[in-house]
């Protein structure tokens, strides 16, 4: 098992028995390429893709790292070297989301193409701040976009046409209740029932129909706390976001969020249990 350590700046890797850490040393190139590692990725060959100062690519069997930073002088490097999201899609392909667009690596030969928002392309990509990068069954790539602690009305959600190399955005519109409620998207994710889930900024936890583009609103109710939401909204933390939306082996339903804690929906008993 592996995973970030960010209070530490490491990235730790666990056989049930001992941990070993490996964090970045300034003096040593052959070490992790920041002190803050933000995202972390294992693809189904076994090496580690790290958000690091750049992207990082560890070999665990010959403890190596390789470094992909951001060179002006080469259009083919990655866009940023602040690397918020990475996932590879079932082509081979390696997605990565930074500050200043989606990236796409050709593992093989170390290139990157960038798709990036461009304000007279409404087929562009919504935003240069890539928060995450999710695969559907179906194999489709959806991209969310924004930074919830930036107080601008920027983001949202896209679904990238690989044919035309185009993206479908949804965006939040104060006249449609069947838009998204923030448009600060960081947590995408399809449950084995098939339902679609996106989690926002504000009161953020949707249900999206793929074959409609029209999104339900799971919204929190203080008179009824048991339904279906995320926990009530920290007013006082100005970025209190839908993090994660996950599945457990039991078919319950994580979603976490950026300052009040965590809730457990049970679809069968139709109840949420909160972990402050």
């Amino acid at each position: 098992m592996w995973f970030s350590d960010q209070r530490n700046g490491a990235i730790i890797r666990y056989d049930g028995n001992h941990m070993k850490s490996y964090q970045h040393d300034p003096k040593d190139p052959n070490s992790l390429g920041s002190i803050y590692p933000e995202c972390l990725f294992v693809d189904p060959s076994g090496l580690i893709w790290v958000g690091a100062g750049g992207l990082n690519r560890f070999d665990p069997a010959s403890e190596t790292f390789t470094h992909y930073r951001h060179d002006p002088n080469d259009p083919e490097s990655i866009s940023n070297d602040a690397v918020n999201a990475i996932h590879m899609d079932h082509l081979g392909y390696l997605w990565v989301g930074t500050t200043e667009g989606l990236d796409r690596l050709d593992v093989k030969t170390g290139k990157f193409d960038h798709f990036k928002h461009n304000p007279d392309d409404p087929t562009s990509l919504s935003n240069d701040k890539v928060r995450v990068i999710y695969e559907d069954r179906e194999g489709t790539l959806w991209v969310g976009t924004g930074l919830p602690w930036e107080h601008n009305p920027e983001g949202g959600l896209n679904k990238f046409d690989r044919s035309k190399g185009t993206f479908t955005r949804y965006l939040h519109d104060p006249n449609n209740v069947n838009s998204l409620a923030g448009n600060k998207v960081r947590a995408i994710f399809e449950d084995s029932k098939g339902n679609f889930w996106i989690g926002t900024d504000k009161d953020g936890l949707h249900t999206l129909d793929r074959k409609t583009g029209k999104f339900t609103h799971h919204s929190y109710d203080p008179k009824h706390p048991e339904k279906l939401s995320r926990p009530p909204v920290n007013s006082v933390v100005g970025y209190d976001h839908i993090t994660f939306i996950l599945e457990d082996s039991d078919g319950k339903i994580w979603i976490g969020t950026a300052a009040n804690g965590i809730n457990r929906y049970d679809p069968v008993g139709q109840k949420i249990t909160h972990f402050g």
